[in-house]
């Protein structure tokens, strides 16, 4: 009755309203701002009711509103908040649907009808507004959760695994304590009890201590799948835990399963002690055997030590016979090792690991034209050998010759040229024989080879340095601190570099 005494208001007002505009035509624009100017009014008279306590009243206005008026988003959230203070949470979550159907710019009106859903206990209504919601907010980790939370409610216990983990991918982070036992909890009810314990024992770990609440249900989780799986061991350790934290829960879900452990660590004691007394007896047997064993060594010993007496004697002349034998031998194998190794050394000096070895070594003594002519040798030998073209750019540059360097380095790069350690030794000759111009270019082209080498990150930065391109000087000079190990010998020197790098203007 209420109802329809408001809709016969709002039915005259709308004639009176038509009989006006009769003397004098309405624009949209003013027909437009004449129904939002009443909407308003409506809204404001319902929300005195509600006030006064009266939303049944204010119910009725609204509703005969919409009835007037149509579709209107403030006329539906007015709705909407006038049912959840009656309590008819069903329709007030209905209500905030309808309004977040008509506003697409304000999707929380999604989240507000999922939450009155929830009130009212309908699950497949609030798994139906939180993704409205989170088709334009799927970023939202709060609303993947809770229609995780409504999925399970709803017995869509896959669907709220899957709801879970868009919940984790979409925070950028591994779960939380209390999401690895959802998600093991969830994986238990669908009887995947590896997975199950996988994500449980996950949350076992990083769980609060003081947590006594979340704990409680992992360790449940952890008890039920250690009785499917007959694991007595952990079964035990689970269940002394979670009746420590939670009594009333072993009492409830676990009521027989102290008896049989108890039955069990019983038969298990009575199993250690008859063990133990077998063990005993049969010790006892073995340590008789071996006084006897042992009488029958010690006669046999005697006849042993007698006989080895007169073996250690003729033993001992053998051994000086062999032994004037084996020193004229010896002597003889060394004169001829020692030959054999002069001419190892000398076919070694013509391998390029044994070259660049043997180089590096009279380079360090100073003996540079010995070095370079061991390279020089090794490199005709071994014209496609980068171990050899490497060695002779290291004598060029100890001798001071950088274009020999530069051109024995780019030899050896090119016999090579995956190597980082050619890449750099070419970058240092080149660095010795480019323009500045030149050497970025080619610098920049080694950094595309190898994006996360730190020695060519610091040989960019040095040359912005020299460049005064201070800002990606500094760039590169973190990136090499960044990349490069902590003992690197070149850190302490970069960290100075990177000091005295001037401030940005």
């Amino acid at each position: 009755m209420n109802f329809l005494k408001n809709f016969k208001l709002f039915t005259i007002a709308a004639v009176s309203a038509a009989s006006l505009a009769a003397c004098k035509p309405e624009t949209p624009e003013e027909k437009q701002l004449r129904i939002s100017k009443e909407v308003e009014e409506v809204i404001a008279n319902s929300q005195q009711l509600i006030q006064a306590g009266k939303v049944d009243k204010a119910i009725d206005s609204l509703e005969a509103a919409f009835v007037s008026y149509g579709d209107d988003v403030k006329i539906f959230e007015a709705l909407a908040y006038a049912y959840a203070d009656k309590g008819n949470h069903l329709t007030s979550g209905k209500y905030f649907e309808k309004a977040g159907d008509i506003n697409l710019s304000d999707s929380d009106m999604y989240v507000y009808a999922a939450s009155a859903y929830e009130k009212a206990g309908n699950p497949n209504l609030a798994i139906n507004a939180y993704k409205k919601y989170l088709q334009k907010n799927p970023k939202s980790l709060l609303a993947w959760k809770s229609l995780a939370r409504n999925l399970e409610l709803a017995g869509m216990f896959e669907d709220a695994l899957n709801a879970y983990f868009s919940a984790i991918k979409n925070a950028g982070r591994s779960a939380n304590a209390e999401e690895s036992a959802r998600i093991g909890a969830l994986f238990l009810k669908i009887k995947n009890l590896e997975q199950s314990k996988n994500w449980l024992l996950g949350a076992y770990k990083s769980a609060p201590a003081d947590d006594a609440k979340l704990r409680s249900e992992i360790l449940e989780g952890l008890v039920e799948i250690s009785l499917a799986q007959g694991d007595m061991p952990n079964l035990i350790k689970y269940f002394d835990e979670l009746e420590k934290l939670d009594a009333e829960l072993v009492k409830e879900k676990f009521p027989n399963l102290r008896a049989h452990i108890d039955e069990f660590n019983r038969k298990m004691r009575e199993a250690e002690e008859a063990l133990q007394k077998q063990k005993e007896e049969q010790a006892k047997k073995e340590e008789e055997a071996r006084k006897a064993e042992e009488a029958k060594k010690i006669e046999e010993q005697k006849k042993l030590e007698e006989q080895k007496r007169i073996d250690e004697e003729k033993a001992e002349e053998e051994r000086k016979i062999a032994e004037a034998k084996r020193l004229e031998e010896q002597k003889k194998l060394e004169a001829e090792r020692k030959i054999e190794e002069e001419r190892l050394a000398k076919e070694r000096l013509l391998m390029p690991e044994y070259a660049s070895e043997a180089s590096e070594k009279l380079i360090e003594k100073g003996e540079i034209k010995e070095a370079e002519k061991i390279s020089q040798t090794v490199v005709s030998k071994h014209p496609k050998s980068a171990v050899a073209w490497a060695s002779l750019s290291k004598v060029y540059t100890a001798k001071g010759d950088n274009k020999s360097a530069f051109y024995s380095a780019k030899e050896a790069l090119n016999a090579s040229p995956e190597s980082v350690e050619y890449t750099i030794l070419y970058l240092n000759a080149a660095n010795k024989v480019f323009s500045v111009e030149k050497f970025l270019d080619t610098i920049y082209a080694a950094r595309e080879k190898f994006p996360n080498n730190p020695e060519i990150m610091l040989g960019l930065a040095r040359t912005y340095v020299i460049l005064k391109n201070y800002e990606e000087a500094r760039y590169n000079y973190i990136l090499f601190l960044q990349y490069a190990d902590k003992n690197h010998p070149l850190r302490a020197e970069v960290e100075e570099e990177i000091k005295k790098i001037p401030a940005a203007e």
